[in-house]
């Protein structure tokens, strides 16, 4: 396999490894076999907290460098909108009604999109993935305990989810995601990570790309969840006209090079957009009658890098999320993006894999270093949205 220079990783290929790929790649030798050994590694505690540390200081120095506000160390730019997820049980399957996904409702969402790279001067030139979050305000259920895994936000009534356009996450383990992060910056450290992994930076490299609109992409959650208490999961969103575009970069670079936000605003104000939320589930001890003995092995909950194939663990459409029309998005962008957006803010139901140590990792260590950096910057706490009593009245405002 060729290795992509040094100078070429350590300008492009470092600062996206955090970010997301879409690849076919089934277990990497730093696979399955090496989550549950990386759980239980004397070490995690330690590597958990580097990647705390690490993204605090992302955060720092961008603010060193741009200047206040302080922004997300990655998908720093980033869009909002206001809409509605509609839930009907009657169009799910049983096994499936679970959570908020059991009765019928319509519940307040705020929706994120983001250019996935680091900073808010990047810009939509380079290719990239990119980023959906999802905040449902006002769900019923127990919540997952945050706290157990460090966080010190307080329990709330919401539920998040952060997609990407990647089905998979290239990076297996915390240990990999430290060594990773560790060789940043430095060409020497940068091209040996790629010898020892040449599969994780294969698999990023596939999943950088430009997109013709945030509304023309499918996103997914990357790692895998519990669903309810037998099954595990892993979410996604699709356009619902199942229309999906990607452009050349030299298409791209004819364009401003703030062009997804801008498509995004001028859409909005005076047409809406719809995504299907949809998940892959299989049984949570491997079990699921698809012909297959070594389900769990061929496809792990706790190895982020091995894509779920739909042909094999087909989606299964669970809500719908609308977006209306918003003619004054600007307004809503400040309130927004005050939020924290973290998928550890979730219900029991959904909660993480107990092995899956990236999750913990990136999803979880990194975002609450991420997060209290910047409101100590910006000396504002991230607010969580209380309970909106009337839908359609709130996206009217």
């Amino acid at each position: 396999m060729k290795i992509v220079g040094s100078a070429i990783l350590a300008a492009t290929v470092v600062p996206f490894l955090a970010t997301g790929c879409k690849t076919a790649a089934r277990a990497t030798p730093e696979g399955s076999t090496t989550a549950s050994a990386d759980a239980a590694s004397p070490d995690l505690q330690d590597n958990l907290d580097y990647i705390k540390k690490d993204a605090s200081k992302m955060v720092r120095d961008s603010a060193a460098k741009l200047g206040a506000p302080a922004n997300r160390d990655f998908h720093s730019r980033g869009i909002c909108a206001k809409g509605k997820l509609t839930v009907d049980p009657g169009s799910i399957p049983s096994a499936l009604r679970v959570a908020l996904f059991s009765q019928k409702a319509v519940y307040p969402v705020y929706g994120r999109f983001s250019n996935g790279r680091p900073g808010r001067d990047s810009n939509d030139h380079d290719a990239s993935v990119f980023g959906f979050g999802i905040k449902v305000i006002g769900v019923p259920g127990k919540k997952f305990d945050m706290q157990s895994l460090g966080s010190t936000k307080p329990v709330n009534a919401n539920q998040d989810w952060n997609l990407a356009t990647g089905e998979t996450f290239p990076i297996p383990t915390a240990a990999v995601y430290r060594e990773q992060r560790e060789s940043d910056g430095n060409k020497l450290k940068t091209a040996a990570f790629a010898v020892r992994h040449p599969l994780v930076v294969t698999a990023l490299l596939r999943g950088l790309r430009h997109i013709d609109s945030f509304f023309a992409a499918s996103y997914y959650s990357q790692v895998a969840l519990h669903f309810g208490e037998d099954l595990v999961g892993k979410f996604s969103a699709a356009p619902c006209n199942g229309v999906e575009k990607d452009i050349s970069g030299a298409e791209a670079g004819r364009r401003s090079s703030d062009y997804l936000r801008q498509d995004l605003a001028t859409k909005l104000a005076s047409e809406g957009a719809c995504f299907n939320l949809r998940v892959q589930v299989r049984q949570a001890d491997g079990k699921l009658d698809h012909g297959y003995e070594n389900w769990a092995q061929l496809y792990p909950d706790d190895n982020p890098t091995v894509l779920w194939p739909e042909s094999v663990i087909p989606y299964i459409t669970l809500a719908k999320i609308e977006f209306p029309p918003q003619p004054n998005i600007a307004d809503l962008q400040p309130t927004c993006e005050a939020l924290s957006i973290n998928p550890g803010n979730t219900l029991q139901a959904f909660r993480p894999i107990e092995s899956d140590t990236l999750m913990r990792a990136r999803f979880l260590s990194a975002y609450e270093g991420s997060v209290t950096t910047r409101e100590a910057l910006n000396g504002k706490t991230q607010s969580e949205p209380g309970p909106i009593a009337n839908v359609d009245s709130w996206l009217a405002n």
